[in-house]
């Protein structure tokens, strides 16, 4: 029997055994717990895809906790529109050559250093959030070049570990960039929404990247001092580097119309999220906006038969669905005994060392999934709840907290399917990961809790 099989027996039974009155008549909160015990069992194993898994649970909390209209009316969230703007805008952004053109024109300041080449395509990923709203976007984009670059380098002579740290930074920042921005990530524009919904601050899209981007440019800085004394880049030849790119920019040409069109609709569309507060439209509204203006006639740069193929519309339902889960574990309470349990524990009532106890243990947490916004559907309630329940550190606070340390996959390969695909280009090893990750795990930490304990406080 395989093992997909086996997980979806296992989840068949506890959804008889806890959730269902078939056997036993449980009470709310231990149904609920049997709810995530099958969700985490389906997304974690991949028994199922995650589109199915997240029909099966709207489904669950449909036949035992709400109803299903109201069930589906998350999927009517702004939020959830929100993630479908972004995939037009990011498709249409891939669709239009500028992405590359730009990794470009932004790599050839390097000027041939290898060492200035692996800070300036770290730079260029964080970028990158604004304009590719997704981490399998970004990362599929930087890893072409990526591979090129290494490619063209080991043709002149040994690039092992130049290729080693591009590949490596590489796949770490395109997971952690997508938290500077509220559009970067999925697992963002969660974290965003719940912040929001439940927190005593509103937060904006200039808030948002003011309160993330220091403290990841900081690691990005760090990162990259990090990496070249692990792996001391080999001397090369300048001239090849800058022969290569030269040569790619001179093969894509004169820049196109669809480039100039998409330099401009970005550029609205993220100036007029910036100043959302001034014009009052939500940014759910002005991610539609700029998503339209790329499907219109003359304006835009596609149309819609070819725009809905690059739309993920498995994603909208796993995204609807950590919503309903989110909300089930917030209102049946299931979450004040997990929080209960930890605040008890606390063996100080110091405030940095109930931040430090909670970004260790998100980290660690973090190690047994695969799926960042199914790890958030836990741990951002989870956080909110444990500042609720403190009474001394705002919940908002704890759950930004649990959110920046619960992004990054430092250790393992298996912990982001941005980590998957560069690893299969062979430039490192899975002791080369956790080597680096080790490293910069202790670094995110620090930083992270610098952050909440210092910076933050004046800006919030």
């Amino acid at each position: 029997m395989s093992k997909s099989n086996i997980l979806v027996i296992l989840a068949v039974a506890i959804y008889v055994i806890v959730v269902s009155p078939l056997l036993f008549e449980w009470n709310v909160i231990v149904q609920t717990f049997g709810v995530l015990v099958i969700a985490q069992i389906l997304w974690i194993g991949g028994a199922l895809p995650s589109p199915v898994t997240a029909l099966i649970l709207m489904l669950m909390i449909s036949l035992h906790f709400f109803s299903f209209e109201e069930t589906l009316s998350f999927l009517g969230s702004d939020v959830v529109w929100l993630l479908f703007s972004t995939f037009l805008i990011a498709g249409a952004f891939l669709e239009s050559g500028l992405a590359y053109r730009m990794s470009l024109y932004v790599l050839r300041f390097s000027r041939g250093s290898g060492r200035l080449l692996l800070l300036l395509l770290m730079f260029l990923i964080l970028m990158l959030s604004v304009l590719v709203p997704t981490n399998i976007g970004r990362g599929n984009l930087i890893v072409s070049v990526i591979d090129k670059i290494s490619g063209s380098l080991k043709e002149f002579g040994k690039a092992d570990n130049i290729a080693k740290t591009l590949f490596i930074g590489g796949c770490f920042v395109v997971t952690l960039s997508g938290a500077a921005v509220i559009t970067g990530a999925n697992s963002t524009l969660y974290a965003f929404s719940m912040f929001n919904r439940n927190g005593s601050i509103e937060l904006n899209y200039l808030t948002w990247m003011l309160l993330f981007i220091p403290p990841i440019m900081l690691f990005i800085v760090i990162l990259w001092i990090t990496l070249l004394k692990l792996y001391p880049p080999e001397k090369i030849r300048k001239n090849d580097v800058i022969r290569f790119i030269h040569m790619e920019i001179v093969r894509l040409g004169k820049m196109q119309a669809s480039e100039i069109k998409m330099i401009i609709i970005i550029s609205v569309t993220v100036v007029l999220w910036i100043i959302q507060p001034v014009h009052g439209y939500s940014i759910s509204m002005v991610g539609m906006f700029g998503a339209v203006l790329t499907l219109l006639p003359v304006i835009g740069i596609w149309d819609w038969s070819k725009a809905q193929k690059e739309i993920d519309w498995g994603m909208f339902l796993f995204f609807g669905s950590t919503l309903i889960l989110s909300h089930l574990l917030i209102e049946t309470g299931s979450l004040n005994i997990i929080a209960n349990g930890f605040v008890e524990i606390i063996p100080s009532n110091a405030t940095i060392v109930i931040l430090g106890l909670v970004i260790v243990g998100t980290m660690l947490l973090r190690t047994l999934f695969v799926s960042v916004l199914g790890f958030m559907t836990i741990m951002i309630p989870l956080g909110l709840e444990i500042g609720k329940q403190l009474g001394t550190i705002s919940p908002v606070l704890i759950a930004m907290v649990v959110f920046l340390a619960g992004v990054p996959g430092f250790f393992l390969v298996t912990q982001s399917p941005v980590n998957m695909i560069y690893y299969t280009y062979g430039a490192f090893n899975k002791k080369d990961i956790l080597r680096v990750g080790g490293v910069a795990g202790v670094l995110w930490i620090a930083i992270v809790l610098i952050s909440a304990e210092f910076y933050w406080q004046l800006i919030m």
